[in-house]
């Protein structure tokens, strides 16, 4: 079993014992910041929540999970964790439902879910932080929303680590471009990554809108973020800051595009 121990603040060495023997660990007193969070002696183990035909680790213990753009949630109680479980699940017969060519994708590479706080304004949250590859940052919403959250953050986790092994423009802090989804110009990282999960995004919103009546929500939320994404690849593609490479895979967004 996987988890965390929580100890007194005070300096000294534990003899942990678990399944694998036993384990020394010894505190020299510097905790920095996350010396207000140890409460006592006691084991918290890692829970695990159903999606995708198996489980997922739903990460709120790890002291390095607040790596996000939206802080990160405490442990929650079990009626919220109940809660989480039914979101979850219903969130991944979403994606199975709206992306039914990207499903297997998601559930071969998705490996945690962060819970962040929730905004009280009521904003949707989610964020993907690039070192933490394989794991998404969500705070709690609906099944059908939590699935547009999961999809989006995790193609920048995988355009993430695609711009770790190719490069795809070339730095240019000077380039900044207008995108139908932000108010303020972005740099060209930002807008490739937008494009990106929003190629996903859009194709999401076609699924839904085949099952709808003509006119409906649906249908205009997918008109909204083919707009966006087919405009975005436009204005990448005339930034003059993509490499040949990156030229090429922009190419293949806007050609994927459905109208």
């Amino acid at each position: 079993m996987t988890g965390a121990a929580v100890l007194t603040v005070e300096p000294g060495r534990w003899r942990l014992r678990h399944a694998a023997g036993t384990t020394l660990v010894s505190f020299d007193g510097d905790l920095h910041a996350t010396a207000p969070q140890v409460t006592g002696g006691r084991w918290q183990a890692n829970r695990r929540l159903a999606f995708a035909g198996t489980t997922i680790l739903f990460e709120d213990l790890d002291p390095h999970r607040d790596c996000h753009d939206w802080k990160a949630a405490e442990r929650p109680d079990a009626s919220t964790l109940a809660r989480w479980g039914e979101v979850l699940a219903g969130a991944w017969s979403s994606i199975e439902a709206d992306l039914p060519h990207q499903a297997a994708a998601v559930r071969a590479g998705l490996r945690a879910v962060v819970p962040l706080v929730d905004d009280p304004t009521g904003t949707l949250r989610s964020s993907t932080a690039r070192q933490a590859f394989a794991s998404v940052g969500v705070a709690l919403a609906d099944a059908s929303a939590t699935a547009v959250m999961i999809a989006h953050e995790f193609q920048h986790s995988v355009l993430g680590a695609l711009l770790d092994l190719c490069d795809l423009f070339a730095p240019s802090p000077a380039v900044r471009l207008t995108v139908g989804w932000r108010s303020d110009p972005r740099p060209v990282e930002g807008v490739l990554q937008g494009t990106y999960a929003h190629l996903t995004i859009t194709e999401m919103w076609r699924q839904r809108a085949s099952r709808e009546a003509p006119g409906g929500p649906a249908h205009q939320r997918h008109e909204q973020f083919r707009t966006w994404t087919a405009d975005a690849a436009d204005a990448l593609l005339g930034s003059g800051a993509l490499t040949p490479a990156g030229n090429r895979f922009v190419r293949r967004l806007a050609a994927a595009l459905t109208p």
